[in-house]
């Protein structure tokens, strides 16, 4: 049996992955979105990366780079190609609420992946089951561009039942099945973690995989099964949100400007914020920050704590990380809102803490 003592961080697993080849024939990765340790104690208790996001979390898993390389570091941020505020996934402006917006060629926001490629040169097919809604976004077409791509409706038995069809049906070769499940972490924005429909759902995921692992075939053996997540969750307290252009309108003033003079508000996500800065107003505005926000949030410089090889732009100058169970964001109408009731993103164990669970499939 390979070590499981060797991943004690989600960046470390596409390495424990490669691996896993030389013991088995097939490994199949479970990730569900926002299934963190404090849901579900199971197997090993490691480490998100932070920020602790889906945006970070899902390009370590297809690229198989971990955030410094990779740098796509949260569900927003500037980027300059755009010269503005996106959402990267969406690929569109942070501002837009649909998809595929932006007026700019998609590899110029996204680097092509080459894990799948190594994979297939060691003669192992790559597979992707997701949601049919993205499943050939511009996100998945360019860093997994040599997955082979299988969409399924949002739905775990469906998903589980496409993995037992890749392995009946490639008996006889080498794959790796990546399967990703979001609608927990949907559940969670929308309810709150303490939520029946949470409940119901976390039971669901429990009986799905229960009965997946114990189906018996002789097409699985000799196949390792992986479940991981990107996060977990934390119930903002909704009555104490710090939004910064309210509470210390002089910031306005202080934010950068894109060549269309307009601002740059605000990246990353209420748990983990980043604040673009006028080069001449940067101790200013730290200080004041530093100040306004003693005992709700960590004020630091953004590249103290988050090491990008490139890109670093995306990562702006100040970052915010709430304490507690705070929330630091902007406020504007239509556009900046916070509407749900738990996030994450942030650096409390309740986001970072997430299982690693390895079983050989029967």
């Amino acid at each position: 049996m390979i070590n499981l003592q060797k991943v004690n961080n989600f960046c470390e697993i596409p390495n424990f992955v490669d691996e896993a080849f030389g013991t088995y024939q097939n490994v199949v990765l479970f990730f569900c979105d926002a299934l963190g340790w404090k849901f579900f104690k199971k197997g090993k208790k490691i480490l998100s990366q932070f920020p602790s996001t889906t945006m970070v979390h899902v390009t370590t898993m297809i690229s198989g780079l971990p955030l410094v390389d990779h740098a796509m570091p949260e569900w927003e941020y500037y980027d300059a190609e755009v010269d503005d505020l996106i959402k990267p996934l969406y690929f569109s402006y942070a501002r837009d609420r649909v998809r595929n917006t932006l007026n700019v060629e998609p590899n110029k926001i996204f680097k092509e992946g080459h894990w799948a490629s190594r994979m297939i040169q060691c003669g192992i097919t790559p597979w992707i089951i997701q949601n049919k809604d993205y499943c050939f976004s511009h996100f998945s077409s360019i860093v997994g561009k040599d997955y082979k791509k299988v969409p399924i409706k949002n739905d775990l038995l469906t998903g589980f039942n496409q993995i037992n069809k890749i392995l009946k049906n490639n008996a006889n070769s080498k794959n790796y099945i990546y399967f990703y499940y979001d609608k927990f972490d949907n559940k969670l924005h929308k309810y709150g973690c303490k939520s029946k429909t949470v409940l119901n759902e976390l039971n669901k995921i429990n009986k799905c995989l229960k009965i997946f692992e114990n189906k018996k075939t002789n097409y699985r053996k000799n196949t390792l099964l992986i479940l991981v997540a990107d996060h977990g969750h934390i119930d903002i307290n909704k009555k104490k949100i710090f939004y910064i252009n309210i509470e210390i309108p002089e910031i306005i003033d202080m934010i950068r400007e894109n060549k269309n003079g307009k601002k740059l508000y605000i990246g990353g996500s209420c748990r983990s914020a980043f604040l673009y800065i006028k080069p001449e107003y940067f101790e200013k505005a730290f200080c004041l920050l530093k100040r306004k926000l003693n005992g709700i949030a960590l004020v630091d410089k953004s590249s103290d704590i988050i090491k990008l090889s490139n890109n670093k732009e995306r990562i702006g100058d100040i970052l915010i990380r709430p304490l507690s169970n705070n929330s630091v964001w902007w406020y504007q109408k239509g556009s900046y809102k916070l509407r749900h009731k738990s996030y994450h993103g942030g650096i409390s164990r309740d986001e970072r803490e997430i299982p690693f669970l390895t079983r050989e499939l029967k």
